[in-house]
């Protein structure tokens, strides 16, 4: 179903007032999507992030846009550091009674080798949804140089998870390393119920930064 702008009568006001006391101030930018049948979505962005919440026209409150601030801005903390630089994307797809479960890798531009060793991410969200995706990963299990954005479907019974972060050697010339690499398991599951057939694959994806020796 193609999406269409949201009747500004419908939202205008309280799109208005949330981008007036909350867009200058956090640098949050938003817009709002129908998806038809009574749906909507909102969709924030900011910095090299974006977020997107569904909601029901009949149920939408200030409350509800009030919460997906308060997400974002923890989510886009975690890798909000200006010295930090976007390395790549991996992600994995599952389905029912087929779970997804691989280790991804994303490799650092050649060259890049050295990472600034004091910094470390401080905040990080490691699984979500039903079922059974749990992680005990913690910010300080993430190499030094490196942040993670971790995401993934969790409506219905899904869930999804990451972890067993490693930063390693990828390339070298024999003396010296070349190029190096982060890799780390991702994990999705749409549930066992017999009901979540019905419901579509899972997924999930992690955004990897990385903060070369010496950035600002």
């Amino acid at each position: 179903m193609a999406s269409r702008l949201i009747n500004p009568r419908a939202v205008g006001a309280v799109s208005t007032s949330l981008c007036g006391c909350c867009c200058g101030v956090s640098g949050i930018s938003f817009g709002t999507l129908s998806i038809g049948q009574g749906m909507g979505a909102v969709v924030f962005v900011k910095g090299k992030d974006s977020y997107s919440l569904v909601f029901s026209f009949a149920r939408t409150a200030i409350p509800v846009l009030a919460l997906l601030i308060l997400v974002t801005a923890r989510a886009s903390a975690q890798c909000s550091d200006p010295g930090l630089q976007l390395a790549g994307e991996m992600s994995v797809q599952g389905s029912f009674n087929k779970n997804a479960n691989a280790t991804q890798e994303v490799l650092l531009p050649e060259g890049v080798v050295e990472l600034d060793a004091s910094w470390h991410q401080s905040t990080l969200k490691a699984y979500g949804g039903g079922s059974d995706a749990r992680s005990p990963l913690r910010p300080s299990d993430v190499p030094a140089g490196i942040c993670i954005v971790a995401s993934g479907n969790e409506e219905n019974e899904k869930g999804w998870a990451v972890h067993s972060p490693s930063l390693h050697v990828a390339a070298d010339d024999g003396t010296r390393v070349t190029r190096r690499a982060f890799s780390m398991t991702l994990y999705c599951t749409v549930g066992s119920n017999e009901l979540d057939r019905l419901v579509g694959p899972c997924a999930v994806k992690v955004r990897v930064y990385y903060k070369p020796k010496g950035a600002s």
